[in-house]
Parts: C-alpha cells; structure tokens; sequence
C-alpha cells in the first residue's frame, strides 16, 4: 500500500516517494464546496456538502446532518442526479491545497470537525463544509462567510418570536439548536415503511430519519393492511456516535454493488427490542445454520421480546453473537440505505412533496429532506432477515424494491451481506441491488433468500462468502 502522505508537500523523503504519491488511487484530485436549494424551504435555503474527485474516478461526498451526523458517499458514477452547484466557485484542484490530499487524511479532518455538537447557529452543514474546506485549501481560497449566514438568523428570530406569541413564552423550535426535531406529536420517529409503529415514550429524544411526509400517530397494534415482511414502527432513534460510510459503483445493466458502514452506536438497548420484536414479529427473522434447514423464528409465548431473550433461546451456544446481530438488525434502516444507494444512479428520481405545515418548520440539514426530495419515500416492499451460523456469524437482508424512478418499470432486489460478528464487522456489509427478472410476475423478498439458499450453504461450509456476493 502507498505511504501515508506527509503533512506539506515540502516533506516528501525523496522523488520516488513523491512519484509513489502521485500514483495513488486514492488521492484527491479537486474538492468542490456544493450546495443544493433545500425543498422544505421552497429554496429559500440550502444544504452544502464537500465533494472530492479522486485519482481513480470515483467522487467522494461528505456532507453532515442534524438527525444522523457526519456521512461519507463514494460514488463511481459518470452522470450528475442532483441540483448542485459549486458555490461562488469554491472549487480547489491538487495545486492549490494546503497540504498532499488521500482520502485518509480528508476522512480525519472531517471527522474531527464533525466532533462538535451540531447546532443550527454555530455548527450545522455550512459550518461542517466551511472548516473542512479551511483545513484543506491555501489561504488565498479559505472563507470565513457560508451559505445562508444572514437567512438561518432570520429565520431563527423569527421563530422565536412566533414561538412565544403562540406558547406563551416557550419557543417550540429551541430544538432545532441541537439537530433534533420540535416536541409535537406529529414529530414522531417516522415508521420504516407501512403504518405499524412502536410508541415513543414521552420526553425522549426523536429524531427524523428518511422519509419528509407527514408520519401517522403511533400505534401499538398491527396495521394488518401491511404486507408480510414490510418494515415496521421505527421508535427513538439517536444520533450515531460513529460515521456511516457508504461506497457504490454501477455495473453492466442497472446493477448496483458497494459497501456500507451502518454503526449500531446512538440507539438505546429499549428501542432496539422493539425495533427487533417487530422484526421477527411480523414473520421476517430467519435463521441458517451450517448443515441445517432455513428456520423461521419465533418469541415463544410468555418470552421478553428482547434481543438477548431471543438469543438465549434460538442460539443458546452463540448467545452473545445472536444479540449483537439481533440488535443490528433492529438499527439496520433499509430504506435510508436505498435512498443512498439509488438516488446518485438514477436521473429520473420521484420527486416527493415536503411535508405540510410552516415552510419555517425545520431550520437544520436532515437526511430526510435531503434525500426524499428526490426519491421514493418508502422504496421497500418486504424484508427478509437470515441470521447465517457457522464457523462465523453474520445477517442477510434480501428486500424487495418498488420500482424507483418513473422510467423504471421493474421492482427491484436488493441483498445486504453482514461481516462476521465474531470479528467485530456486524455493521460492515456489502451490497447488491438489481433488477427482477421478468420471469418473476410476483416476487417476494423470502423467494430472492430461498434462490441463494445453496450459496449460503456453501459459504458457511467454506468460509468463502464470494459464492454470495457475485450472485
């Protein structure tokens, strides 16, 4: 592997290590300060994100969020979905930076600036663009001023005063001031998919997630006009302590194929049993071990519906394993990782309507109103979780996708594949999204886990998980 890049382009030991250097796939070519008109505003405000171009073609985007931090995207991608726009020309090629540039070393800066509490005032995406953006590029390019400086105060006063007058001296935005969402009912962590829901507990922290419509009250029952398999109530939901990451590159056809860092880190234990229960209790939790059957389980009667209960009783001798991948399956958001994965490859992206309410009504970036503005708000039809048992642990995740984009006449299947628990990669997975074939008039997301049931086999035999991933 290439050395790391010294801290000045003044320090390189000698030309073969500058040359070295210079051949690195890795290496960022160009950085682009981005921004996007924010739909929930009708424009008036925006969203910035850095981009960098790298050596080997791919762009790297970093960009952060008050419901889910700091993420990072890899995408090799030849085409331009979004409606970005570098601002005021604030793009730097290699010459022009401060200091050798690797993905490496720009993935460090950005994260310790993202260190810092998000505020809406004083730490939000501007800010987020702004230090990274210093940190990287000479003097005569630095900025001190950002998007929406004068707009974001505006709004902010105006919301407290309209705060007050309406609640008698509480402002009902304070929220926003830390990236999280105004105490109303409506407000409610936004479901997964379907409308099941888990109820929040009074007082917690909710924060929003991918979808930007209007969420249907909780409830503590079945919807039993939700398919088979659909994602569930998606309760409190806190902010990560680790980055995700995400990569993508296109492949012949519309086949999609990448890695993705999903932390479990940010949620509390009681929600992940929820989120879990859910899960196995709407049929959707699977288990294959090396030489057995494909079995559904259970909570049988009168059991926790906790992670570790379930644990106990279908994994007795892996107990520890089973939770931990138990409770990745309740942090695991499918729908925002499609999101991620679709939106940069495809150009005809639904565009979805923001919610109904004062244009006023979220002052911070979210994930959810950058993402749903151009796609489906729920892309997931069903889900399918197999928790894999050999000499390693690891969880599949087959779904069945609605059609995304308005060209796109096919639903599609998507596959998660989990590195092994016992090696500390359960939040690692890679991924494949393609069409369904058209020979499939019905499909469903157990049928997409019953077809790789061999490869599955196979691999938890061998050890050779490329029997599934190249499928």
């Amino acid at each position: 592997e290439p050395l790391p890049a010294p801290a000045t382009w003044k320090e390189f030991g000698d030309a073969a290590a500058y040359v070295e250097f210079m051949k690195d796939p890795s290496r960022i070519t160009r950085v682009e300060w981005r921004k996007v008109r924010r739909d929930q505003h009708h424009g008036w405000t925006s969203h910035s994100w850095l981009e960098a171009h790298l050596l080997d073609g791919r762009r790297m985007r970093l960009e952060r969020f008050a419901d889910v931090g700091m993420t990072e995207s890899s995408f090799v991608a030849d085409q331009r979905n979004d409606d970005s726009v570098i601002w005021e020309d604030l793009a730097a090629n290699s010459h022009e930076f401060v200091r050798p540039l690797t993905v490496e070393r720009l993935r460090r800066i950005a994260v310790s600036v993202a260190a810092r509490p998000y505020s809406v005032t004083e730490s939000n995406c501007h800010h987020f663009v702004r230090d990274i953006w210093n940190s990287a590029v000479i003097d005569l390019l630095k900025r001190n001023h950002y998007p929406d400086r004068m707009k974001t105060g505006v709004l902010w006063g105006a919301s407290e005063s309209i705060g007050k007058l309406i609640v008698g001296g509480v402002n009902p935005f304070a929220s926003f001031a830390s990236g999280g969402e105004p105490a109303s009912s409506s407000a409610a962590a936004r479901p997964r998919g379907g409308s099941g829901q888990f109820p929040v507990p009074p007082g917690q922290p909710r924060f929003a997630s991918i979808a930007s419509q209007p969420v249907p009250q909780p409830r503590t029952q079945r919807d039993e006009s939700m398919p088979l398999c659909s994602p569930g109530g998606h309760p409190t939901r806190l902010m990560a302590a680790a980055h995700a990451r995400i990569s993508a590159r296109q492949e012949e056809g519309n086949r999609i194929s990448g890695e993705i860092f999903a932390p479990v880190r940010g949620y509390d234990d009681n929600s992940l049993d929820r989120l879990f229960a859910h899960s196995v209790q709407m049929g959707c939790m699977h288990m294959l071990e090396n030489g057995g059957p494909l079995v559904d389980t259970d909570f049988p009667q009168g059991l926790p519906l906790t992670c570790k209960a379930w644990a106990d009783v279908w994994l007795p001798n892996a107990r520890v394993e089973a939770k931990t991948l138990a409770q990745q399956v309740g942090a695991t958001d499918v729908i925002d990782i499609v999101q991620r994965i679709l939106v940069p490859f495809t150009e005809d992206a639904v565009p979805v309507a923001s919610p109904a309410g004062s244009p006023f009504a979220s002052l911070s970036s979210d994930s959810a109103g950058q993402l749903s503005s151009r796609s489906e708000p729920n892309p997931v039809s069903e889900l399918y979780f197999v928790m894999l048992v050999g000499s390693e642990v690891r969880l599949a995740i087959y779904a069945l996708l609605k059609p995304f984009g308005r060209k796109s006449g096919r639903p599609r299947r998507l596959r998660l594949l989990s590195g092994d628990v016992r090696a500390g990669k359960e939040s690692s997975f890679v991924y494949t999204v393609r069409s369904v074939a058209e020979d499939q008039p019905r499909p469903s997301a157990a049928d997409f886990a019953r077809e790789e049931l061999d490869a599955l086999r196979t691999a938890l035999m061998t050890g050779e998980w490329g029997f599934v991933t190249l499928l």
